[in-house]
């Protein structure tokens, strides 16, 4: 049976519960306060009281503080090291803490998105003696399980059309409540993108799970990358409505790779490069490059990728960018205009 363990209001933040470390895992307890001589750890060092944190979280983000203690006979002082996810910003109270004195390093973990289950975090304090003679690195680790009421996956959704056509973001919303809640009709920012509810829960599976999706809508640049949000209510008290960010990137149907095209010397003398053509529809394509004086262009054989070998001349040290018009034959004859830089 696991013990929980008492703690001070502002260590948690609402809906996270500490408890003694679950059976399976490395034996330790937690607790805010550092006691004078932490159980297990040498004199003479800057130790972590906090060993096997575990917490039980169902709100979005978990705040607590680590206790530690400076087990020196002299002052120390300590900084943050990166912690070991991007999600995990932790920082001690002060700078410099004396002989004997214990300190905390608050931690906020940010939980919102992430999928439900048990993960292992670590934050790190590196620290220095006064006058230079001792340092190290104190280091806790701790457990997170993760019993989020709600999970949207992915919280943002990405539409990328290829001269108008593309395939729908899916956006899959899980509720771990025991009743599902209900979702209403989204609203979008703008008339660009339309959003629908597609599927709705009838069991459950663990969670009930409802699918939104979301496409492109009317009145669409011609190319491009703009944000758009989709809303979408609810019938649960006290919880906000549900916001999904949208990018619709609009791609022109050839893709170029790379683009500017950097020429390198050639051994056989002036500058040597190569280009790839691409139908993003999977099509053959044919290019037919310019007609340049004294430049040489080679074609591969013609396919949904075809690759261009391009030499110019030897150019001098102050040369301008050249811009190359190609023509591309999928589905029609068009100009591809390729930046060539050296």
């Amino acid at each position: 049976m696991r013990r929980l363990l008492a703690l001070s209001a502002p260590v948690l933040a609402a809906g996270a519960t500490l408890w003694a470390w679950p059976p399976g895992w490395p034996g330790g307890t937690a607790g805010p306060e550092a006691p004078p001589a932490p159980a297990g750890e040498p004199v003479g060092r800057v130790a972590f009281a906090d060993h096997a944190a575990y917490f039980e979280v169902t709100a979005d983000q978990l705040d607590h503080a680590f206790a530690f203690r400076n087990g020196l006979d002299r002052p120390v002082r300590v900084s943050p090291r990166p912690s070991s996810c991007g999600c995990l910003v932790s920082s001690p109270e002060k700078d410099v803490y004396g002989p004997g004195e214990t300190g905390s390093v608050r931690a906020s973990l940010r939980l919102a998105g992430k999928p439900p289950g048990i993960q292992k975090y670590r934050i790190a304090l590196a620290w220095a003696a006064e006058g230079g003679i001792e340092s190290g690195t104190a280091e806790t680790e701790f457990a997170v399980n993760n019993r989020p009421e709600l999970v949207v996956s992915p919280d943002a959704a990405t539409v990328t059309l290829v001269e108008g056509v593309g395939p729908k973001a899916r956006v899959e919303v899980m509720d771990y409540r025991p009743a599902p809640l209900r979702l209403g009709t989204p609203a979008t920012s703008s008339p660009r993108v339309r959003a629908a509810v597609v599927e709705r829960p009838d069991v459950y599976r663990p969670g009930w799970r409802h699918v939104i999706e979301i496409e492109a809508g009317e009145g669409l640049p011609a190319d491009g990358e703009f944000r758009e949000t989709v809303v979408v209510p609810h019938d649960s008290p006290g919880r906000p409505p549900i916001t999904i960010w949208v990018t619709v990137r609009l791609e022109g149907r050839i893709e170029v790779n790379p683009s500017p095209l950097y020429l390198r010397p050639d051994p056989g003398g002036g500058l040597v490069g190569r280009l790839y053509f691409r139908d993003r529809l999977g099509k053959p394509v044919s290019v037919t490059p310019p007609d340049i004086p004294g430049a040489a262009f080679t074609v591969a054989d013609a396919g949904p990728k075809v690759a261009v070998t391009v030499r110019l001349p030897a150019a001098g040290p102050v040369a301008a960018p050249v811009l190359l018009a190609f023509k591309v034959d999928q589905p029609c004859v068009r100009t591809v205009n390729v930046l060539v830089r050296w």
